[in-house]
């Protein structure tokens, strides 16, 4: 969603930097060109045959004249790394191999979100096409992030003898030692941030201190797609005659985590996500397909999807208590089963969004007065508020403030007891929130915390919340001072209304998939007047806007209502406005028409 990129019009670059003259939109930001090399954008509009218009877009992205055809094309084979390269790779695929060509029960430990479950979902897969289907435990969230003694130990118990964690596990080192200790060897592949590697017969983790792959823009299901490719390799060398799986008919798995996880979408994660989104269109996946069928998305699939439709799906299994449902469903392979799943999931997640919506509501009453006050973080907890929704929660305050936010809700406790609360942070760039939550564990503010920069988890003791908020805004206020100084929102190009076309629309989704580091490209329409405004679905503000010469656009701002962007497009009267946003099909009129997201 752009920005809530509504200004009103002021003259043409009254300030310097500031496109069409914003200096401050609704949402206050300053509106500025994105950076691009005109040299670079003419020389690729001629040497490969390019709209102009899409040239200076890809010039902006980093892409040359050499690199053209990798971009827009990304080749697997040629993009793919080297497994090896990545710290206990050959270590861990080794010991698999060994487990497949001896018989040995496998575990696999996922977590409950989108990029754990794929993952999950890719290795069992695999691993049972080979004739080795493994034990898979994917916790509830009323269980906590990441391992637990309790899980570990059923596994063992059901006769483990090679334990893989995905998606977690770097930093549960007591875990890992029981399970060692009773003769299972634990294979850790995880993307997250950690100190000391745990005591595992193998950590994949490309945040390791001592790995050298520079993969650490990975997920946990790129990284189990490389795991299953290195495990490939060895079987061929150790067993040639036994058959390895088609790691491209897992490929679509690996997709789902590398968008939903918002990797950036350059180089293998580009190959990953772009190959990926080709085999899911084809449906293979009786699970995947059929939610696409319940999601409406009867068409190719496209990041967009995934990010809007497919994924929060899939997340709502997890949010809402029930985390397994969505592995389920994407290991089934009987179509009428699938469908019963995905309706399932669908109805889980109109659960999730009444929920999400009214603590988001709660969340904001207490959120504002912090924001208001200059809050270099807000902090908002509450009673009983479940765990499931609050990072969407703290997504959608720190996107409105504009600084990270952290949501905590607490659970009931006995009578002298200290209650405990489970939390999520969300941030904003160049603020590495997991980094502070991880430094405020080791201090011993919280009883456990940690994730990315962008995004982490935590669990507290209500009295320790005053001082876990202190500490966390003194320890980010610099970097979100400096962060919030670079904030702006970054326009490729002003399009006229006539010029916002289907035609130009689909000459843009050539540098799709688009998504972090391949950002979509953003236009604007210069001085339009706005009519037949109204409230549309959940929160969201139709328009349309009419320029000079009459010509018309529809545009679609979600979730608006309420929010100074809303009130901009509802407040009655003729008033010109600066517009920003994404240029895409309009679904409503047969996907032949644009409209203005």
């Amino acid at each position: 969603m752009a920005d809530g990129g509504f200004a009103l019009p002021s003259p043409l670059n009254a300030e310097r930097g500031a496109y069409l003259g914003v200096q401050s939109s609704l949402s206050g930001r300053i509106w500025r060109q994105r950076a691009h090399c005109e040299r670079t954008a003419l020389a690729l509009a001629q040497s490969h045959n390019v709209d102009p218009c899409v040239a200076q877009v890809l010039a902006a992205r980093g892409v040359t004249c050499e690199t053209f055809d990798a971009h827009l094309v990304p080749r697997l084979k040629t993009a793919m790394p080297d497994p090896s390269a990545l710290a206990d790779m050959d270590v861990a695929a080794a010991r698999a191999v060994a487990a497949v060509l001896k018989g040995e029960p496998i575990a696999i430990f996922g977590d409950y979100d989108v990029d754990g479950t794929s993952a999950a979902a890719l290795l069992h897969r695999y691993f049972s096409e080979l004739g080795a289907p493994p034990h898979v435990h994917i916790p509830d969230r009323a269980e906590g992030y990441g391992p637990s003694r309790g899980a570990f130990s059923a596994l063992c118990d059901r006769g483990a003898k090679v334990l893989i964690t995905v998606d977690c596990g770097s930093n549960a080192p007591e875990e890992t030692a029981y399970a060692e200790g009773r003769g299972v060897h634990v294979i850790v592949i995880d993307h997250h941030q950690m100190s000391a590697p745990p005591p595992a017969h193998a950590v994949v983790n490309p945040q390791r201190a001592d790995d050298t792959s520079g993969l650490g823009d990975l997920t946990a299901s790129g990284l189990a797609f490389l795991f299953a490719v290195a495990v490939s390799r060895r079987l061929r060398a150790e067993a040639p005659d036994r058959p390895a799986p088609d790691l491209m008919r897992l490929i679509d798995l690996a997709m789902l985590g590398t968008i939903c996880d918002v990797a950036p979408l350059q180089g293998f994660n580009r190959a990953l996500a772009l190959q990926g989104l080709k085999v899911a269109s084809q449906r293979g996946n009786a699970g995947l397909a059929a939610l696409c069928a319940v999601a409406g998305v009867d068409d190719a699939l496209s990041a967009q999807h995934v990010g809007f439709q497919i994924g929060p799906r899939l997340n709502a299994a997890g949010r809402m208590g029930r985390a397994r449902d969505a592995f389920d469903l994407l290991v089934e392979d009987d179509p009428d089963m699938a469908a019963r799943k995905a309706q399932g999931l669908d109805g889980l997640n109109q659960e999730r969004r009444a929920l999400e919506a009214d603590i988001f509501d709660r969340a904001l009453a207490v959120a504002r007065p912090q924001a208001e006050a200059g809050a270099p973080v807000l902090v908002a907890s509450g009673d009983g508020w479940p765990a499931g929704v609050l990072g969407i929660v703290a997504g959608r305050l720190s996107e409105r403030f504009d600084r990270p936010a952290i949501v905590i809700g607490f659970e009931d406790a006995e009578e002298g007891e200290d209650p405990r609360g489970s939390g999520s942070a969300r941030s904003i760039d160049g603020v590495d929130v997991g980094g502070a939550i991880s430094a405020a564990a080791r201090e011993g503010l919280l009883i456990a915390g940690g994730g990315h920069a962008a995004a982490a988890g935590l669990t507290i003791a209500r009295s320790q919340l005053d001082a876990f908020a202190r500490t966390v805004r003194r320890r980010l206020d610099q970097a979100v001072e400096t962060a919030s100084e670079a904030i702006a929102f970054e326009i490729d190009s002003v399009v006229s209304v006539a010029g916002a076309s289907i035609a130009l629309s689909d000459a843009m989704r050539r540098a799709a998939p688009f998504g972090a580091g391949n950002p979509e490209p953003i236009f604007a329409a210069a001085s339009v007047r706005i009519e037949h405004a109204r409230i549309v679905g959940e929160r969201h503000v139709a328009a349309t806007m009419i320029d000079g010469a009459g010509a018309r656009l529809r545009g679609i701002a979600f979730r608006a209502v309420g929010s100074s962007l809303g009130d901009a497009l509802l407040a009655p009267g003729d008033r010109r406005l600066h517009v920003a946003g994404a240029l895409e099909p309009d679904a409503w009129r047969g996907g032949r028409a644009v409209q203005m997201r």
